[in-house]
């Protein structure tokens, strides 16, 4: 019974503390259909709150398909080794952009994927972390049952 009280008392308190926050992570790609050329893949995080969100970091992984070539703007903290982009504040109506360019190395599996793993805000259409196919129908590339806090894109495959 006492826990129950504590929980009672602690959960609006960590809420109160955790402001809501509405981010969309979306992924785009504007391909090529020769291997060996590079494909570009905008990967978009807009806050769609009316407040900033902070504490925003996004794992992008890059399927067996592409190799990684670049990223811009160079002055975001992309870590392409790991795949980790620490954002920290998209502005309320705002949204940050990282341009990667993977050479398209095989038809098959020449997809990347990106997912909002963290944040300092609770949002009420998405859990940061959780996956990209959250509706587990194997689904990641333009899935519109999914969470909106992770997408992928393809390059090909092409005949």
């Amino acid at each position: 019974m006492k826990k129950i009280k504590l929980l009672s008392l602690l959960v609006p308190l960590l809420c109160g503390m955790l402001q809501a926050q509405d981010l969309e992570l979306g992924v785009h790609v504007l391909p090529t259909s020769v291997l060996g050329d590079p494909a570009m893949f905008n990967i978009t995080v807009r806050n769609m709150d009316e407040e900033p969100a902070n504490g925003v970091e996004v794992q992008v992984t890059l399927d067996k398909g592409l190799k990684f070539s670049s990223f811009t703007p160079n002055k975001l903290d992309f870590n392409p080794e790991t795949g980790l982009w620490k954002i920290g504040t998209v502005e309320r109506h705002r949204a940050a952009v990282l341009t990667i360019i993977a050479n398209y190395v095989t038809k098959d599996d020449a997809i990347l994927m990106a997912e909002i793993i963290a944040s300092n805000g609770i949002d009420p259409d998405s859990t940061p972390g959780n996956g990209i196919d959250t509706n587990g129908n194997g689904k990641i590339v333009s899935d519109k049952g999914d969470e909106d806090d992770g997408d992928a894109a393809q390059n090909g495959p092409f005949n």
